[in-house]
């Protein structure tokens, strides 16, 4: 779990990098939901993964 929040935070801190450098061309709305949802999938998939594992055994 904490693999895929620390990539999740790597996420938000790009994403958010990204948004900054490129406020002046297109839509803000994308921008801000790639910062906004980074993390949360990130979570989702570090439990969907663990609920895999230990229901495989």
């Amino acid at each position: 779990m904490a693999h895929a929040l620390a990539l999740g935070g790597i996420g938000v801190v790009l994403s958010t990098l990204g948004a900054v450098a490129m406020w002046q061309m297109g839509m803000h709305w994308y921008p801000i939901a790639l910062i906004l949802i980074s993390l949360p999938c990130a979570w989702i998939s570090g439990k969907l993964y663990l609920a895999r594992k230990s229901g495989s055994r």
